[in-house]
């Protein structure tokens, strides 16, 4: 399976989510595939450092609040006011670089406050490791929010229409039905998969996990290596079950599998994670008394991408894409995808995050 992974800046859904559910996605040892918050920020600070005066002012400019985009503004029309100017006294260019090593002060106070709020909100270094070493890649999409280096860009409507599938594999989209007060958006668990048809689709809790937001690389890969042998078997027709879901012809084939073949084992495999040494310890010393969970299901094509617009992972324009592929080929995008969703049992643990699902701001000022 390919898990797909968009998630943006400017959503309105929990950075838990994110954070918390990627870990427990890479525990399963495939191949994740993450948008949005991409390579961009994964690398910014330590790309930043050796950037251009130019690129700081600007980065410093996007990410101020107005009071301080208007100062920063001002500066940065001066300065390249004096970068043309052919006749600069002694006093000016005097003057200009002192200003400019205490913005460079400045710049660098900020990012170092910016790469930690990263860090927390988003595991940056965990997954740049994870990245280098080849087991997650970084899909770029458009974002305005980046200045400077920027990732090669695909359209967003060719990931979430998973024209970027690799033939051989499955892809698999991963959703987090919580915002920043754990609220769902969307009634879509399903209790009782024996019980109804689906038509709207259903979702189906299959594995358990403990707290993993603080979990570093080594000690992920370590989760890892030992929780993906003990699934090896459920994970097989997980595989099965979404291959079905994405190609069969006859619509049901897919929950029919599902109903004969995991549910039967998914209580024997649901506490893995729970169970495994490797992970107790990790329990053990955070959070012990919270549990997360990766349920799998269906659901119809255009209610993944309402989700998508409801949280703002996607834009207006970019929804209007997808809807528009849906019309120019009805029979494709009529049916349901497999897909994959987070989830807390104990909302609780949004108070202990509240102040870091902030998206990172710049708080220092420069006297200009």
């Amino acid at each position: 399976m390919q898990l797909i992974v968009h998630f943006t800046m400017s959503t309105n859904a929990s950075f838990l989510i994110f954070n918390q559910g990627r870990r427990m996605l890479y525990c399963l040892d495939q191949e994740m595939y993450i948008s949005g918050v991409g390579y961009s920020y994964h690398y910014f600070v330590e790309d930043a450092k050796d950037r251009s005066f130019e690129f700081k002012l600007k980065f410093m400019i996007n990410h101020a609040d107005d009071y301080r985009k208007a100062a920063y503004q001002e500066f940065y029309e001066k300065y390249k006011f004096f970068l043309k100017s052919k006749n600069k006294d002694s006093k000016w260019i005097i003057q200009t670089n002192i200003l400019k090593r205490d913005f460079e002060k400045l710049f660098d106070l900020t990012i170092k406050d910016f790469g930690s709020k990263l860090q927390t909100t988003h595991g940056t270094s965990t997954f740049r490791e994870l990245h280098d070493c080849k087991k997650v890649v970084f899909y770029g999409v458009d974002d305005p929010n980046i200045v400077g280096k920027r990732d090669t860009i695909i359209p967003l409507e060719e990931i979430l229409s998973l024209k970027i599938a690799d033939e051989d594999d499955i892809p698999m989209l991963f959703l987090g039905n919580e915002d920043n007060q754990g609220n769902a958006l969307f009634d879509i668990e399903t209790e009782d998969i024996l019980a109804k048809d689906h038509a709207k689709g259903y979702l189906v809790d299959v594995f358990q996990f403990p707290y993993l937001q603080d979990v570093q690389a080594a000690e992920l890969k370590a989760i890892t290596y030992e929780f993906s042998k003990e699934i090896e078997p459920i994970k097989e027709d997980l595989k099965k079950w979404a291959t079905l879901s994405l190609k069969s012809s006859n619509p049901k084939e897919a929950q029919q599998f599902f109903i004969e073949n995991l549910v039967p084992i998914i209580e024997n495999h649901r506490r893995t994670a729970l169970q495994i040494n490797a992970a107790k310890d990790v329990s053990s010393k955070h959070y012990p008394n919270y549990t997360f969970h990766l349920q799998f299901g269906e659901l119809p094509i255009d209610k993944i991408w309402e989700y998508y617009k409801t949280y703002n992972h996607v834009t207006e324009e970019e929804f209007e894409k997808l809807l528009k592929l849906k019309e120019e080929n009805p029979t494709k995008f009529s049916r349901r995808w497999p897909v994959v969703f987070f989830k807390t049992d104990n909302k609780a643990i949004y108070n202990q995050h509240e102040r870091q699902d902030e998206q990172p701001k710049t708080r220092k000022t420069l006297d200009i």
